[in-house]
């Protein structure tokens, strides 16, 4: 099966501004989604969501040789989302997951359910209106999604899915039991 952690995907500029595709955004919707999600939240929950009135200056993973979900803030958990609110979340996710194909999709979805999706958590910082610079990031036990819009005034994004386990294309234990304890 086809691993395809990290995956990437960048867009200079966000939105684009003028000529045939003028408006035209490659993240639009990882954007739009995450950000219906943050503006749905009210009191505790949105003080629990929103974790930096700074920004950080990109993909905090961006270093990190392993994906590593407790290098990212904690955030709100699923299970402190109203119904609809976890329905933005689950969409979110999907989003990133069905980037990969099918198959890969539907088994990282599914160990994510049969986890538990209370283990999820969404964090954001930065503006809430469009065009204000922003990141997100959705921390899992098993995958990280992160999402920053910080550069270039707000006009330049990354987003990055990364799995625990078969990042870089490897399930590094997996690997270790089978080469040293066969």
């Amino acid at each position: 099966m086809d691993r395809v952690t990290p995956h990437f995907v960048g867009s200079e500029p966000a939105r684009i501004g003028n000529g045939p595709r003028s408006g035209h955004r490659l993240l639009g919707p990882e954007e739009d989604l995450a950000r219906r999600l943050v503006t749905s939240l009210h009191g505790t929950a949105r003080a629990s969501a929103v974790f930096a009135a700074v920004l950080p200056d990109g993909i905090l993973t961006r270093a990190a040789p392993f994906a590593d979900p407790g290098l990212l803030p904690a955030g709100l958990a699923y299970d402190r989302l109203a119904p609809g609110q976890q329905h933005l979340l689950e969409r979110l996710v999907r989003r990133y997951l069905d980037r990969a194909p099918a198959a890969y999709a539907r088994e990282c979805w599914s160990d994510a359910v049969a986890r538990g999706l209370s283990t999820v958590s969404f964090a954001w910082a930065g503006g809430l209106a469009p065009g204000d610079r922003h990141y997100y990031c959705v921390r899992a036990p098993d995958f990280l999604i992160e999402y920053d819009n910080t550069q270039d005034d707000g006009n330049h994004a990354h987003s990055v899915w990364r799995h625990v386990r078969h990042d870089w294309g490897a399930d590094l234990l997996r690997g270790h039991y089978t080469e040293r304890h066969a």
